[in-house]
């Protein structure tokens, strides 16, 4: 009996590139070069290459070094996102990561290729992207309330009254001085 080969989805990884500028929390966004969605805004991503990529670290890594020129970068796993509506050439498997970058470093990589955008009232992307940056902003600001996590948008050396301004972009509220020293 020979049994047919059964189809596989498509796998890729987007990246929820985050940062903050001028205050505010911001996804660095690129736009797609074909279709579908030609044009769109979305996220950073890339197929998963078989015989290249070893696992999905690694993956990330060379996603990231390839569309933006960014390496060695802080990111997280958050969610495996799939099913038949993702994306309209068939079924797709996308692992979603956070990167966080702090400005400095996004703007001397590929920032030609990248836009800024505020995460505030942002949607419109391509695919179900809108759907992962929710989600991934949600993680962040969840995580910033009992974690180091807003940490990683400050460069090496940094003051607490910058750390304090960080974590209170992220949140997006005022914090109190003596329970973050406390923290």
């Amino acid at each position: 009996m020979n049994e047919a080969r059964p189809e596989f989805p498509a796998a890729s990884i987007d990246v929820v590139v985050l940062t903050l500028k001028d205050g505010k929390l911001h996804a660095a966004l690129t736009k797609r070069p074909a279709d579908p969605f030609k044009g769109k805004r979305c996220l950073v991503g890339g197929i998963v290459r078989m015989a290249e990529d070893r696992d999905l670290d690694e993956t990330v890594a060379r996603v990231l070094k390839e569309r933006t020129g960014l390496e060695d970068i802080y990111a997280e796993q958050l969610y495996t996102f799939g099913d038949a509506s993702r994306d309209p050439r068939g079924w797709a498997i996308a692992v979603a990561y956070i990167a966080l970058v702090p400005l400095g470093r996004l703007e001397q990589a590929r920032a030609e290729t990248l836009e800024f955008v505020p995460i505030d009232g942002l949607e419109g992307l391509a695919f179900d992207h809108d759907r992962i940056l929710r989600a991934a902003v949600g993680r962040v600001r969840g995580k910033g309330a009992y974690s180091v996590l807003p940490a990683r948008f400050l460069d090496a050396e940094f003051s607490i009254p910058e750390m304090m301004r960080v974590y209170e972009q992220v949140l997006g509220g005022k914090i109190s001085l003596s329970s973050f020293t406390r923290k």
